[in-house]
């Protein structure tokens, strides 16, 4: 799959800011899931500054992105990431 696994798993283990933005407005997150690194997009959901984990926080405004119309998720993607956000919900109900 690629995706430069090892290396993001070196920069999770240092603390990097995984949510910050580059020049054209993507995330790591953004380019895991377009590329289909799927190894990669799991590691940074399951990091503790996943931006899933920070639901409540205000979303950036998808309009001031320069980052082009998105396509399609890959199948593989789309699966790690809905699987992700149904163990958060299953989480959060199970704490109340």
């Amino acid at each position: 799959m690629g995706g430069y696994t090892n290396i993001v798993m070196l920069l999770l283990r240092r603390d990097v800011d995984i949510n910050t933005y580059d020049w054209n407005g993507g995330t790591p997150l953004l380019y895991a899931v377009r590329g289909n690194h799927v190894k990669c997009v799991e590691a940074l959901l399951e990091s503790r500054d996943s931006p899933l984990r920070k639901l409540g926080e205000q979303w950036p405004d998808p309009s001031q992105s320069s980052v082009p119309e998105a396509q399609p998720l890959p199948a593989s993607v789309q699966q790690v990431i809905e699987n992700h956000i149904l163990k958060l919900f299953q989480n959060k109900k199970r704490k109340k």
